[in-house]
């Protein structure tokens, strides 16, 4: 089965990304299966090319409930980049207690240039 891919909505450079919430499990939107990650890990990478391993942010995501396969990406403050639109790569990492690692989602994450003296 491929990973599922979401590609962020873009966000301006210097700014907050809000808190997102999604699931892990089995199924489309119909026929969903929550998959049970107690003593899961989650971890959020963010490269500039895809299969790149340098990696220019990362964080662990949090498990909001296990049984549901509910996990949080939190809240965090956008880096600074070059005064220009950058676009990254980024992939959703789920490891389990035995250490089976997997990607779970993927996509694009675009920071914006600051184009006027708005913030």
């Amino acid at each position: 089965m491929a990973t599922p891919i979401y590609n962020f909505p873009p966000i301006k450079r210097g700014s907050t990304f809000k808190e997102r919430f999604f699931w892990i499990g089995t199924g489309d939107e119909q026929n969903f299966a929550p998959t049970d990650i107690t003593g899961y890990s989650i971890c959020f990478q963010l490269r500039k090319y895809a299969n790149s391993r340098i990696i220019v942010h990362s964080f662990d995501c949090q498990i909001a409930s296990a049984e549901a396969g509910k996990v949080l990406i939190p809240e965090w403050e956008i880096f600074e980049v070059e005064n220009k639109t950058e676009t990254y790569k980024y992939d959703v990492f789920s490891t389990d207690a035995n250490g089976k690692r997997k990607c779970q989602f993927e996509g694009t994450f675009t920071i914006l240039e600051n184009i006027s003296q708005c913030q």
